[in-house]
């Protein structure tokens, strides 16, 4: 109810357009690292099933994307999945899948990323990780020999002594 409120009135956009002034453009970093961690407990202190708190944090990548390539940020590198994951139960990890796999189709399909020339490296173990990820992962290197310009990398099977 409160945030309904400080929407109607306009406080977040006084605060955004606040918050765009603080920025100096000369100290922006080329590259920014971002690991992907506590959607689940997130979801768990809400009662939520995890999966629910993944896609909640993958709309939150996907507003954090379009704020780094509206600031010019030249590479975001996001560790998105770790070996530790495949502790967690089979079928969390086939929706973490299936949201990886919804998410990429979404963001091959996005003409942002054609408009402005984002490269789009995925770096790890991916084949491990999302085999039955479709055709996703050979559209997804088609469209690396195609584009040029500022770069967003995921990086796949991380965790204890794998890099």
């Amino acid at each position: 109810m409160l945030r309904g409120l400080l929407s109607a009135i306009g406080v977040y956009s006084l605060y955004h357009r606040w918050l765009r002034m603080q920025i100096d453009p000369d100290r922006l970093p080329e590259h920014i690292g971002v690991i992907l961690d506590g959607n689940r407990r997130w979801a768990s202190a809400r009662e939520m099933i995890p999966w629910e708190g993944h896609r909640l944090g993958a709309e939150k990548v996907k507003k954090f994307l379009e704020w780094a390539l509206d600031l010019g940020i030249k590479t975001v590198t996001l560790y998105a999945f770790s070996t530790e994951n495949f502790n967690r139960s089979e079928e969390e990890v086939q929706e973490l899948m299936r949201i990886y796999e919804e998410n990429l189709n979404e963001v091959i399909k996005a003409d942002v990323i054609h408009e402005h020339q984002v490269r789009i490296n995925a770096i790890g173990r991916m084949a491990f990780s999302l085999r039955g990820s479709g055709g996703s992962w050979r559209r997804l290197r088609t469209l690396r020999r195609t584009t040029i310009g500022s770069t967003s990398t995921s990086r796949w099977r991380t965790g204890a002594g794998l890099r």
